[in-house]
This record gives structure tokens, C-alpha cells and sequence, in this order.
């Protein structure tokens, strides 16, 4: 489930799992890397349980052994979980089915310093970029080094990055990761930065899976004076990333329309908000929509999510078709805003 959607199902190919240990800690899982999760079943993927001489005792290991756990390649609500084993009402066992949806209507549905750690997220996914272009090997040409080299100043390297819905952020690269370089993330000061990838370390179950360079390693990232080790793995466009118990899926996106080509694009993008199948659409392409019209109707785990038009115009692009299987974060339309092609 992803609590950032309304614990929406979510769905994927595992490529890296990485389950606790220890005293008072059971995991029954059914993760494993390669391991295809579809919509077609119950959210319930492993259990985590923590025991204790007392309850604080239980928490304090609950906690701790959440914040080891990595899945990556497939969206989890670990974080959120993290996060609400330390609430109050929930330390003092004052606990109703009303709990959550009063911590998301007070704003508490984000983990404590996520935003923090996303900026560092953000960097360490671009500078991940950086480091699988860089050369293997000695050169002596500094144009085959992707440092920016000019005769004068460095040139940026830029990046479009995004995590979730509405998270497209800029991120400037300048220099070589491995060997120092400087990162801007969004309109942040430029700090300088240092990333490499090493062979995972961990408990049992660390991040193992074949294909694209990275997979089964960590990326040691050196950041606003920190260092901090991420779970990694790559999956084409998308660069997934954990660190204690939160995992961030770090997608390339195309580059802002220009004005008068598709102006408006970029909001009026309808995506598929998770994986399932699509029972019905409602608009043809050339229809004029209003904000909130409804679009079309994705079903997956017998729950039915309609979509909405996010904002007044005219149905440009539709791909959506019913019947059709779609992953989350697919393309179904696109709404081309009302006056952009007189922007």
C-alpha cells in the first residue's frame, strides 16, 4: 500500500529485500528477489512482530527492526508504520480505528524528517546517474569524463527527478561523483558531495538481483556534511533507494514542455495512481473536461478508483483503453489546460 495515495495497492518487480533480526524480532515474509507483486491479491506481504519484557520494550524493537527493513522495486507503507509505532496514543496503548485517519486529517501522515532525507535522496540518485557514466578505466581525453569540463567553468549536469505525484524537483550536478562534486537540489545552495557504490552489507536477505549495474550494492552518499548509506538498485529510469525503513523510487522525468508545445502538459498528465486494470473510460480524445470530471475507473483488489481530470481543458492525448493492464504511474492521458495554446 503507498499511505502517500490514500493506501492505494501498489506493485512491481522485488529487486532487493533486506528483512530484521535479533532478540524479541519475527519476520514472515513472502518478499524475495524477482518476485513479481500484482494486484490480483491481498496487500498483506510479511508481518513483522516484536516482543518484549514490557511494552516499551516491544515498541523500542518494533522500531528499530522496521527501520532495517528494505524492500525495493515495490511501494510499502514500512515508513508509515515506523513512524506510528511512535505515537503517543499508540505508546500508551490508546488505540481505536479512527487513530490514522485523525493523524492524516492533522497532517502527521509524513514520517519526521522526511523531507530532509528525500533532498538527500534526490542527490544521491542523481549522483548515481553520474556515477554509471563515469569511465572505468584511465582516460586521457577530458571530453569521455561527464564532469562538465569546459575551457572556462565546469558546466551543470541536470537532472528532472521525481519521487511521487507532484515531486518533480531540478537537481545540478557539477563534477565527478566518485572523486567530489557539487549538487543544488531544487533551489538549494550548491553543496559539495561524494557518492560510490559498495557491495550491500547487512542482515540476512540483503539486496541481491541480477541486470543493471548497481543492483545488489549500497551508495555510501557524503551530503551537507553527512554520510549516510542507502540500499540501491537501478531499473531503468527509476533508481530505488532505502534508508530506515523509508524507500524512495526516484524517477527521470521528460524534460517541462516548452511554451506553445503541449504548454500545460506537465499538469494536465493523468497517470494511473496504481497498478490494475482499467473497467471503463469515460472522454475521448478532442473532449473539453472540467477539474474533478471523472476520466475513467482503474480497478485492482476488488477496490475501484475513479480518476479525475486534474485540471479545465481539452483531452489531447488518451492512450487508456478498457480492459488494459497498467502499472502505476503509467501515462493514460494528457489534458492540454484551457488557454495554454494561447500562452
Amino acid at each position: 500500500e503507498d499511505p502517500a495515495r490514500g493506501f492505494l495497492p501498489t506493485g512491481g518487480v522485488v529487486l532487493g529485500v533486506r528483512s530484521p533480526s535479533g532478540p524479541g524480532i519475527r519476520v514472515d515474509s513472502g518478499l524475495a528477489p524477482r518476485v513479481t507483486v500484482t494486484s490480483d491479491y491481498d496487500p498483506m506481504l510479511a508481518k513483522v512482530a516484536a516482543w518484549g519484557p514490557d511494552r516499551a520494550t516491544a515498541l523500542r524493537r518494533l522500531d528499530a527492526a522496521l527501520a532495517s527493513t528494505v524492500v525495493l522495486g515495490v511501494g510499502t507503507n514500512v515508513a508509515f508504520l515506523r513512524d506510528l509505532v511512535r505515537d503517543p496514543d499508540v505508546v500508551a496503548g490508546r488505540l481505536d480505528t479512527g487513530l490514522v485517519e485523525r493523524r492524516i486529517a492533522a497532517g502527521e501522515g509524513e514520517p519526521a524528517g522526511a523531507a530532509d532525507a528525500s533532498a538527500a535522496a534526490l542527490a544521491a540518485a542523481a549522483l548515481a546517474r553520474v556515477l554509471t557514466a563515469e569511465p572505468a578505466g584511465p582516460v586521457t581525453d577530458p571530453w569521455d569524463i561527464p564532469d562538465g569540463w569546459r575551457p572556462g567553468e565546469r558546466a551543470w549536469t541536470r537532472f528532472r527527478l521525481a519521487y511521487g505525484p507532484g515531486t518533480v524537483t531540478e537537481v545540478r550536478v557539477r563534477g565527478l561523483a566518485s572523486a567530489g562534486a557539487e549538487v543544488a537540489v531544487g533551489d538549494g545552495e550548491p553543496l559539495r558531495a561524494r557518492a560510490s557504490l559498495h557491495r550491500a552489507s547487512g542482515p540476512a536477505g540483503d539486496v541481491a538481483a541480477a541486470g543493471d549495474r548497481g543492483h545488489g550494492t549500497d551508495l555510501v552518499l557524503t551530503y551537507a556534511g553527512r554520510t549516510v548509506r542507502f540500499a540501491y538498485a537501478a531499473d531503468g529510469p527509476v533508481t530505488w533507494l532505502g534508508r530506515n525503513g523509508m524507500a524512495w523510487a526516484v524517477r527521470d522525468e521528460p524534460p517541462a514542455p516548452l511554451r506553445g508545445t503541449r504548454a500545460g502538459s506537465a499538469d494536465g498528465t493523468v497517470r494511473a495512481p496504481m497498478p490494475g486494470t482499467i473497467l471503463a473510460v469515460h472522454v475521448t480524445a478532442g473532449d473539453t473536461v472540467r477539474t474533478g470530471q471523472p476520466l475513467l475507473v482503474v480497478e485492482a483488489m476488488k477496490m475501484e478508483h475513479t480518476v479525475t481530470a486534474p485540471v479545465d481543458g481539452v483531452v489531447s492525448e488518451l492512450t487508456a483503453k478498457a480492459g488494459q493492464q497498467v502499472p502505476m504511474d503509467e501515462t493514460l492521458a494528457v489534458i492540454e489546460a484551457a488557454g495554454a495554446k494561447d500562452a
